[in-house]
């Protein structure tokens, strides 16, 4: 499966260098709203995140002929909005704070549903105290390997760190949410949530 994607995210990509409209309006189809869901986890400006995601368009469309080969559009459309979106927020003085970050959609699985809703509630709440606990970029590594089911290597290239320092962050992050819940709440999250 992994393989097939890939070859399709190539011959896409591929194609859209070339100048086709069809596989470029393919690529902003099926990557706005990730890319959108991305850019909560660094500002609740919604007007801003959409400039940041039509100015990323535009520029691709426009260096099409000169980008670089890819393997992985997602990837690859996640490390630039990120850069686009970071120096845009930082340019209009908008500190992010954790604190003020939508949490990503909690959803459980046909299993979890068997669980008691008070029992739920109470991991939800629990999960999202936790979770605003976490620095930023423990925050933002949390949600591209959980939320967004991304590799080490594909982070580490997204966030602009080496595969170590991906490594370490995330298990600066899990050790935040190990201290802050029991190990049963912590086991339910990681079985049924992520």
């Amino acid at each position: 499966m992994k393989n097939s994607v890939i070859k399709s995210d190539t011959i896409t990509w591929d194609t859209f260098r070339k100048g086709d409209r069809i596989a470029f309006e393919t690529i902003v189809r099926s990557h706005s709203h990730l890319l959108f869901s991305y850019g909560t986890r660094f500002t609740r400006d919604r007007e801003l995140i959409k400039e940041c995601i039509q100015d990323l368009f535009v520029s691709l469309w426009e260096r099409r002929a000169h980008l670089n080969n890819t393997d992985h559009i997602k990837n690859y459309l996640f490390k630039a909005f990120r850069i686009n979106l970071i120096k845009l927020v930082n340019s209009d003085s908008q500190f992010v704070s954790v604190h003020d970050l939508p949490l990503f959609e909690i959803t459980l699985n046909k299993e979890a549903q068997m669980i008691t809703e008070e029992y739920h509630l109470d991991i939800k709440i629990k999960l999202e105290s936790t979770l605003k606990k976490l620095s930023v970029r423990q925050y933002e590594v949390i949600y591209l390997r959980y939320y967004e089911g991304l590799s080490f290597k594909d982070i580490s290239e997204i966030m602009n760190i080496s595969a170590k320092g991906t490594y370490k962050l995330l298990g600066r992050a899990i050790a935040v949410m190990r201290k802050n819940l029991t190990l049963k709440d912590f086991r339910f999250i990681f079985l049924y949530y992520i």
